[in-house]
């Protein structure tokens, strides 16, 4: 029998550790999103907790579960469920799983409704000990138009794109990504498209116009928006203008915890 050296041996310094497991393990999964199941190439990271006794943690256990667990639909019960395999089978008292990948959406041009694919950014941040929390996340870029600049120009203002960053702690379950990037997507002067006419660039810069926006009103509108979702506990809104007419960029973030 081969000697296990993590099990034998007793750490030279016995001091508990708070996360230890996995990092950059890519695997296939599925989204749920647009009312459909979604593949997608998860990022994924496993961790428990380690006592001050035990030298090591058995991460070839942890690979397993999250291997039994691709290519199945990931949602709120599934995290749920791999979180306690993990506290099971590797006998600790919390686990954390951490997952990223890119969910595209195909959205339709506000006038021709041509159809063109959106890529966007997300996250799970998930962990349980006695209670169990999940935190979803999006990026979205929206087009942002600077009420300042049109207030003091005589012929037009200054617009660029804006990186929102969006995180919520989520309870039971029912707000899910559709939510969280339809609900950010409002915060901009106008959404993004990938396939623009002629009839629809018109609109989009029109609409921008007629909506401008610095940086504070958009996190202060997204927080709004998710203060009113009584499934969101808690949450994180950022906002990164990327300046046409500055060397900076443009940054403002809200953070409300337990607060309606």
């Amino acid at each position: 029998m081969i000697n296990d050296l993590q099990k034998t041996t007793k750490p030279k310094f016995e001091i508990a550790i708070n996360k230890v497991g996995i990092t950059n393990l890519m695997l296939p999964m599925k989204i749920k999103y647009g009312g459909k199941l979604n593949p997608v190439t998860a990022k994924v990271g496993a961790f428990v907790d380690l006592p001050k006794g035990e030298r090591g943690t058995h991460m070839s256990r942890m690979i397993r579960i999250l291997n039994q667990h691709s290519e199945k639909e990931i949602d709120t019960k599934q995290i749920s469920k791999i979180l306690s395999e993990l506290k099971q089978q590797l006998n600790a008292k919390h686990s954390y799983l951490t997952m990223e990948f890119i969910l595209f959406k195909i959205k339709e041009a506000p006038v021709t409704k041509h159809k063109g694919y959106i890529g966007y950014k997300c996250f799970v941040n998930a962990d349980q000990n006695s209670i169990l929390k999940i935190n979803l996340g999006a990026e979205v870029l929206v087009t942002s138009l600077c009420p300042i600049s049109k207030d003091i120009s005589d012929y037009n203002a200054h617009n660029q794109r804006g990186l929102l960053k969006a995180e919520v702690l989520c309870n039971g379950g029912q707000i899910w990504f559709d939510n969280l990037i339809e609900t950010v997507e409002k915060g901009g002067s106008c959404e993004l498209f990938s396939v623009l006419k002629r009839e629809d660039e018109k609109y989009v810069t029109e609409k921008a116009y007629d909506n401008p926006k610095i940086v504070e009103d958009i996190v202060r509108e997204v927080a709004v928006l998710l203060k009113a979702n009584e499934h969101i506990e808690e949450f994180k809104i950022s906002c990164e203008n990327f300046e046409s007419i500055h060397t900076h960029n443009a940054f403002s973030e809200i953070q409300i915890k337990n607060g309606r």
